[in-house]
């Protein structure tokens, strides 16, 4: 309890008490009735001058006695901090009194719901929605880009476990996050063109949203047409979210695309150009620049729906067809959605991802999977990619003698040193039974590449080269997926799936 709020408790149960220069505030000061007197006679407080001490006893106020019960945004901003601390979720789940699976959950819903915001460009009237955390249910939004009918949709999770955005698999992520949210958030409080609630099918949802089939892998921008972004800066209430450009079309042939004005980066779309603003454009149309005469505005193109059509619809005739005014359906064509790229070629490790209870497998394979992601880590930390790969292999191999009940410690209770490790894995049939292309692969690094990621670990003699880097990440793979993804275990502390709510 702050001081102020412990003096205004004693200036309510006895007003005499203020000095004598503070009597004109007696009228302010409120009678209390029986009840309040006695609920704030005697106040349980917990003095801590460390904020470090400090915060887990706010945290367990707030958010396990649901004193002025934090909402779920507070809860998902707060597990983060912590997290950024360098907490490690065990330790959250403990002060905040749940299970491991909501901790790792609110992380995750935390990115998302950052990406959702700052991904993105919204009006000032959006963004106040997206903004008010007490007064928007953020569980729809949750469910939506977290649950794993997204896998079952798209092939691939939006957010792997420990929080990443999968943005390899989605080359579109941040748009397809903004698209749920205003689905989501943005419709609790004003018209959108679709909205999805806490209780509709997330698979519904998904279905009339990207109506893309099963697997993400197998979608690709479709011939002839070029992608664009999601238009989120336009007023409520307009057109989908998503409109195709207007391509004119001339004797069934299409015009060249403009040449851009400065070089795109790779994997990138083209920007939509901004329009001029209606306050730049005289009433009688734009002045051509030659005769100094008015134009007339084009005719804008008609609102689109973002509504899938239906079945005996989907396929839809690249010829130009002419339809007079009295003829055109009241309908209008179904919306295309920004398609879903296909994965972009692997840098190095970073579609691994840990599904096994094992905070240093945890770690070690997060911290991989991120250096792995950037191009220029590849050359910029280049040891540290050896000596993460060289630990990674070294306890993932001893996760997996222990889950199959291998023996690979000594006397002393300390695992073998790597090379025996390895040297196990490629000899015994016993390791990988039901695969020996795994036991081929550790052959080859065993042979090829042990040497080099012991002595870029331990001193000046390795091969360090980018390309040697990949070499042996490509032989890591198959073995890293097994075990920390595939392999069933008898008695594994598997995580536990998570379901649709």
């Amino acid at each position: 309890m702050p001081p102020w709020a412990w003096q205004a408790a004693k200036v309510l149960l006895n007003p005499e008490i203020l000095p004598e220069a503070a009597h004109d505030l007696f009228r302010q000061i409120p009678a209390i009735d029986d009840e309040t007197r006695n609920n704030i006679s005697k106040v349980d407080v917990c003095f801590d001058y460390d904020r470090e001490r400090g915060d887990p006893i706010v945290a367990n106020i707030h958010a396990v006695i649901q004193r002025r019960a934090w909402s779920l945004v507070s809860r998902m901003r707060y597990v983060h901090r912590e997290f950024k601390k360098s907490k490690n979720p065990q330790e959250i789940a403990k002060t905040l009194k749940i299970d491991l699976k909501t901790v790792k959950q609110l992380l995750r819903g935390r990115e998302a719901l950052h990406i959702a915001i700052h991904g993105n460009v919204w009006a000032e009237d959006e963004k106040a929605i997206l903004y008010s955390d007490d007064y928007v249910d953020h569980e729809p939004f949750l469910r939506a880009v977290l649950s794993q009918s997204v896998e079952r949709h798209f092939g691939q999770p939006m957010f792997f476990d420990d929080g990443r955005p999968n943005r390899f698999g989605f080359g579109y992520l941040d748009q397809m996050v903004g698209v749920v949210a205003r689905h989501t958030l943005i419709a609790q409080r004003r018209e959108t063109d679709d909205k999805f609630s806490k209780g509709d099918s997330i698979e519904d949802y998904l279905r009339r949203t990207w109506p893309i089939g099963e697997r993400v892998n197998d979608v690709g921008p479709s011939p002839g047409k070029d992608p664009d972004l999601f238009d989120l800066n336009r007023p409520a209430g307009g057109p989908s979210l998503y409109t195709p450009p207007n391509k004119e079309v001339d004797g069934g042939k299409r015009h060249p695309k403009p040449i851009p004005s400065a070089e795109l980066l790779d994997g990138q779309p083209e920007l939509p150009i901004t329009p001029a603003s209606h306050k730049d454009i005289p009433l009688d149309g734009p002045e051509d620049s030659v005769n100094g005469n008015h134009v007339k505005p084009e005719t804008p193109p008609p609102a689109i729906s973002a509504h899938p059509p239906p079945a005996d619809q989907t396929s839809l005739t690249s010829a130009s067809v002419d339809i007079s005014d009295a003829e055109k359906p009241d309908t209008a064509l179904p919306s295309q959605m920004p398609p879903v790229q296909k994965p972009k070629p692997l840098l190095l490790l970073e579609d691994i991802r840990c599904l096994r209870d094992d905070d240093r497998l945890e770690q070690l394979t997060y911290e991989l999977a991120q250096l792995s992601a950037g191009k220029n880590n590849l050359t910029s930390f280049r040891l540290s990619l050896f000596m993460l790969m060289r630990a990674l292999l070294e306890w993932a191999l001893v996760y997996h003698y222990d889950q199959i009940k291998l023996p690979c410690r000594d006397d002393k209770g300390q695992h073998f040193p790597i090379g025996k490790l390895v040297g196990m894995a490629s000899t015994r049939t016993d390791v990988f039974p039901d695969n020996k292309k795994l036991s081929e692969r550790a052959g080859t690094i065993a042979s090829h590449w042990l040497k080099d990621l012991h002595w870029n670990s331990h001193n000046d003699m390795g091969n360090w080269s980018f390309e040697r880097l990949q070499n042996i990440a490509g032989d890591l793979r198959p073995i890293l997926r097994f075990i920390l993804m595939d392999a069933v275990y008898d008695d594994s502390p598997e995580k536990e799936a998570k379901g649709d709510s």
